[in-house]
């Protein structure tokens, strides 16, 4: 986590101008790896069928589900790309 702009900012700014000693929530980077490729993909595929025309209803769709859980993950808090890698680790190691 030593080189995520975001949280290095938040301890910055909490231990200078709110005088807080405030830890930042620790994660466990492979969720935060699958988090980041699953929007990518997500948006990837939305742009592919834009692009090439195929499927635009759906692919609006996408765009505005994936938009729309992004915009869910940053004001409330719940990450449903995170909910499901906890689920297939929990699956899929054993």
């Amino acid at each position: 986590m030593k080189l995520n702009f975001l949280y290095q900012f938040y301890g910055f700014f909490s231990k200078k101008m709110l005088k807080q000693q405030i830890e930042p929530i620790e994660k466990d980077p492979g969720e935060i790896k699958f988090v980041y490729g699953f929007t990518a993909v997500m948006f990837l595929v939305s742009f592919g069928l834009l692009y090439f025309e195929k499927y635009t209803a759906f692919a609006w769709g996408l765009d505005l589900l994936v938009s729309f859980l992004t915009l869910l993950a940053s004001f409330a808090n719940i990450c449903v790309a995170a909910l499901m890698y906890t689920i297939f680790k929990k699956i899929f190691v054993k």
